[in-house]
């Protein structure tokens, strides 16, 4: 069975980084339910080129102007959950990585309540991140790109707050902390819960 890091919280507030650490700590892969979603809005974009074409198409209009090709992101997103089915980027998700048969998966975009139920039901852990306001800023934060359904989260965090006693969900401040600070946060919470990283990476041997 998979083993689930979720890793949730606003724009800029360093989800992101957190997880790119702890990749490459432990030597884990990192999967984002956004990923699915790229590959589709690319094959609908350069609809004409072969699939893995134009997913790196798509990459190099992002790393051109990622403010143009976010909404653009987020309609194709909102529809499929809408229209289609709630679940939908969690089905693509959850398909993709039992197919690889991964023991230890970070998911580094969890945006939603049911994206969130997905990481929990399934006996991962949960960290929500957050940041000042004045560090948002510093990092970029627009509160044009904020207002979206998929950015607010007021859902995801109240979802979470509740979850808070438990011990698999985890709130964390990323201000004034590097990418090796927030993860050596990150331990240190676990390790209040009795709790490490290294214990679950051991369920890859």
């Amino acid at each position: 069975m998979t083993f689930y890091i979720g890793i949730a919280g606003g724009m800029k507030t360093g989800k992101s980084s957190l997880a790119k650490t702890i990749a490459a700590m432990y030597d884990v892969e990192i999967h984002s339910f956004a990923e699915p979603l790229r590959w589709e809005v690319a094959q609908a974009f350069y609809h004409k080129q072969e699939k893995a074409n134009a997913r790196y198409l798509w990459g190099l209009l992002e790393d051109e102007d990622k403010e143009m090709c976010r909404p653009l992101l987020q309609a194709w997103g909102q529809a499929k959950r809408d229209l289609v089915d709630e679940d939908y980027w969690v089905s693509r998700v959850r398909t993709y990585i039992e197919r690889k048969g991964l023991d230890v998966v970070i998911i580094d975009d969890v945006r939603h309540v049911n994206e969130a139920q997905f990481v929990l039901d399934n006996g991962g852990i949960m960290f929500w991140l957050t940041a000042s306001h004045e560090v948002l800023l510093e990092r970029g934060w627009s509160p044009d790109n904020a207002n979206h359904e998929s950015e607010k989260q007021d859902g995801t965090m109240y979802y979470l707050a509740d979850k808070m006693p438990t011990n698999r969900v985890f709130g964390m401040d990323t201000s004034g902390r590097s990418n090796y600070g927030m993860y050596m946060e990150a331990e240190r919470l676990l390790n209040e819960q009795n709790f490490s990283f290294t214990n679950f990476m051991e369920r890859r041997k």
